[in-house]
């Protein structure tokens, strides 16, 4: 089963988030081509009674991804956690192909973050949206990058 691991991203206090709803998108558009079975909506951190996974459902399901298609994964709290985390729900779901949705610039770490958990997987960037902090983004990937090398592994 190919299923579409979809990151989540930090919510507002408001509880929305661009980049979420932009991943959101991207994914349903991914399952609506045949290019996942399932997607597995993976981010804690609940604003508003709502985690990242929970919103993310919401934009999965406003873009016609049924609901028997969505997985949740609604603790992790890091890139490092969505996969320690989605890890077993992708196995129960019988995932034998895993492609991940997230930002262009968050891609690198997390398919790295993935090998690391042994999950050998694709990437689909989200279309870049306007995005004023693109900079501070791009440039934090650098440390975060050396901190996951320098981390035991799982």
């Amino acid at each position: 089963m190919h299923v579409v691991l979809l990151l989540g991203a930090g919510l507002r206090p408001d509880g929305t988030s661009i980049a979420l709803r932009d991943r959101a998108a991207h994914a349903a558009a991914l399952y609506h081509a045949g290019r996942g079975e399932r997607i597995l909506a993976s981010g804690g951190k609940p604003v508003l009674g709502l985690t990242e996974a929970e919103t993310a459902a919401r934009h999965l399901a406003a873009h016609g991804v049924p609901g028997a298609a969505i997985l949740l994964e609604p603790d992790s709290r890091t890139t490092w956690e969505n996969m320690a985390l989605s890890l077993p729900i992708l196995r129960a779901a019988g995932a034998t192909r895993v492609t991940l949705v997230t930002d262009g610039w968050h891609l690198p770490r997390a398919r790295y973050a993935a090998r690391r958990f042994g999950l050998e997987a694709e990437g689909s960037p989200a279309p870049p949206g306007p995005d004023r902090r693109m900079l501070y983004h791009r440039l934090r990937e650098g440390p975060a990058m050396l901190w996951y090398a320098a981390r035991p592994g799982p």
